[in-house]
């Protein structure tokens, strides 16, 4: 009986699976705002990147 409660308990009964499921949370909200962080970074990156290329192409075709 004992060990069937246990199970119907889950995450409740058993406080190392508890803190390690709050551990993974907590680490998933983590990497999902440094995602978010990396996305708008390489937007950054894309939109210099384009300015840049453009001046360069102008530079050419203005030397030509």
């Amino acid at each position: 009986d004992n060990g069937r409660l246990r199970q119907k308990g889950g995450l409740l009964g058993n406080n190392l699976l508890l803190r390690d499921f709050e551990d993974c949370i907590d680490q998933n909200d983590n990497m999902e705002a440094q995602i978010e962080q990396l996305k708008r970074r390489h937007a950054e990156l894309t939109l210099t990147s384009r300015g840049i290329k453009q001046k360069i192409n102008q530079a050419r075709a203005d030397n030509k």
